[in-house]
């Protein structure tokens, strides 16, 4: 019988929010600074792949303004060191 392998938590997933998700507009993006690396990055994507935003991450809160685009499902990618996550965005 094989034993199961421990899954290492992703550069501190748990201590990540993403609110108000559905957004009509303006979302914040939470990263604690003991979890975010010095070159944290943030990038938005549309359903067809087109980068639509993107900017480092600086402060342990960020806040995107997604109020000029269309309604519709987006991926937000975060990229801490040579961690990615991504999470999926909805505007109305």
């Amino acid at each position: 019988m094989k034993e199961m392998e421990e899954v290492p938590e992703v550069f501190g997933y748990d201590e990540i929010e993403v609110y108000p998700n559905p957004t009509f507009g303006v979302f914040h993006l939470f990263i604690p600074a003991e979890t975010r690396s010095k070159t944290a990055t943030y990038e938005l994507f549309d359903t067809s792949g087109l980068l639509m935003l993107g900017s480092q991450l600086y402060a342990d809160e960020t806040e995107i303004d997604i109020g000029d685009l269309p309604a519709g499902v987006y991926v937000l990618k975060i990229i801490n060191g040579d961690d990615v996550l991504s999470k999926m965005i909805l505007k109305y």
